[in-house]
């Protein structure tokens, strides 16, 4: 949360309600006079975490990450994973107007700044079609139980949504 009444998200997760284990993947962070604001993908557990790790995906341009960690439930290991899709911004052409970060969206900040929702579409179903295939992918290697929370900024219709589901039961 940022603003003028700053509160810490980690502070009221770890120590307020408990979740004392966490693995996450900072992308970046902005300093503002009120302190430092970090953004980034994070799973928060109150139950100890065996394993975690952090996939970046291959296309760097957008610093997201694959997040997960191992836990055991009922005595059986079960995989955690969590992710965001690159959001499509549909709300307005000026979305980063007052946020001081657009060196880090200059390569598609035509497409960002854009009011055409339809070149928006076009531009981040490809992006999300590469995510997708990745996550598809690393879900596909783990052996043990998945549990996915993710924002895939998609629709249950869309191919992503699909691709990613496999045979995951929502």
């Amino acid at each position: 949360v940022r603003g003028k009444y700053t509160r810490s998200n980690h502070a009221l997760l770890f120590d307020t309600l408990g979740y004392r284990f966490t693995v996450n993947d900072w992308h970046f962070q902005q300093l503002f006079s009120y302190g430092a604001v970090r953004h980034g993908t994070a799973i928060y557990s109150k139950i100890p975490l065996l394993a975690t790790g952090v996939v970046p995906f291959t296309n760097r341009q957008y610093p997201e990450a694959i997040v997960w960690a191992d836990v055991l439930l009922n005595q059986k290991r079960v995989r955690i994973i969590t992710v965001h899709f690159r959001s499509m911004n549909l709300n307005g052409h000026n979305t980063y107007k007052s946020i001081p970060f657009n060196q880090f969206v200059h390569q598609d900040s035509a497409i960002i700044m854009s009011r055409n929702i339809l070149n928006k579409l076009i531009y981040y179903q490809q992006e999300h079609s590469y995510q997708a295939e990745m996550l598809r992918g690393f879900i596909d290697t783990c052996r043990y139980p998945v549990v996915l929370a993710a924002d895939l900024n998609t629709v249950p219709a869309q191919h992503t949504y699909r691709l990613v589901r496999g045979t995951l039961r929502d």
